[in-house]
């Protein structure tokens, strides 16, 4: 009985080490060759290392640029915080003070050190009625001020 029990772990292992190797062997025969001859645009025959083919120096190839990628253009990222800036000026103006802040925040998110944005959003909360809101952000609207902004931004502070 206890040979029976050693012969059956001896054909476990002798199973698993068939199967790995098996395994590792699996991708061996899919060898694929280089081309022997290349030819680049003038029709001069190329040796796929980079070199010309009859060329002892495999540095002495013309290099030849990559075509640049064709990349769609994207928005900057002002036009599109330019835009919310436009809409939610428009909401205010209209009476949506709740879209305008939203538009805002939106903006600011796009744009976090535009002090414009903390004015326009200041003046929003102050419209409609969030005094400690309004004064909050036209505080923190101070740090990313520059010319008229900082002294309308202390304007709303007063």
């Amino acid at each position: 009985m206890f040979q029976c029990g050693w012969l059956r772990s001896l054909r476990q292992v002798a199973i698993l080490l068939l199967v790995v190797s098996v395994t590792a062997c699996a991708g061996l025969g899919e060898r694929r060759e280089a081309p022997a001859d290349i030819s680049d645009a003038s029709g001069e025959a190329v040796d796929p290392a980079g070199g010309r083919a009859g060329s002892a120096d495999p540095t002495a190839a013309d290099p030849v640029p990559a075509p640049e990628p064709e990349t769609a253009p994207v928005a900057p990222p002002a036009v599109a915080q330019n835009a919310l800036m436009v809409a939610a000026l428009q909401a205010r103006s209209s009476g949506n003070r709740s879209r305008a802040v939203a538009l805002l925040e939106r903006a600011q998110r796009i744009d976090p050190d535009n002090g414009q944005l903390y004015l326009e959003l200041a003046r929003t909360h102050f419209d409609a009625g969030n005094v400690a809101q309004g004064r909050a952000t036209a505080e923190r609207g101070l740090l990313y001020c520059r010319g008229e902004e900082c002294g309308e931004l202390r304007a709303l502070l007063e």
